[in-house]
């Protein structure tokens, strides 16, 4: 099993002091962070170079999380494992969770944002490299 030191981690939220406090949270638990601040530059960090796990908001400009969920999906290799993706958002309505719960499929977790404290998010980000 690898360790936490050689895995990296995507942020991509349009909220930089959650931005950077997350990304500060997650380098101190010792993964290696790349943080977007929208859609765009998202999906351009993730092209160069694809990560371990993905943090990703829904309400970004220039493009949105779900389109950004979308691209990714489109783009993995039938038969290649799904890179994780926890969709960390303001929207936690049923119709959202649905959305994102079909679009990305079994590696696809939905966080409300209300609901997780950044230990909370870092914690469920280690246990998705536990197993």
């Amino acid at each position: 099993m690898s360790t936490e030191a050689n895995k990296t981690i995507l942020i991509a939220d349009d909220e930089p002091d959650l931005r950077e406090a997350l990304k500060v949270s997650l380098e101190q638990a010792g993964y290696t962070v790349v943080a977007a601040a929208d859609g765009e530059e998202a999906l351009a960090h993730y092209n160069a170079h694809v990560p371990d796990l993905v943090i990703l908001d829904l309400n970004m400009p220039k493009l949105n999380g779900m389109e950004v969920l979308k691209q990714i999906r489109a783009g993995e290799v039938d038969g290649a494992p799904k890179v994780p993706i926890c969709v960390l958002t303001a929207y936690d309505d049923i119709n959202t969770v649905s959305e994102v719960t079909v679009m990305g499929g079994f590696q696809t977790d939905f966080l409300p944002k209300a609901d997780h404290s950044l230990r909370q998010i870092v914690e469920h980000v280690n246990e998705h490299f536990a197993s």
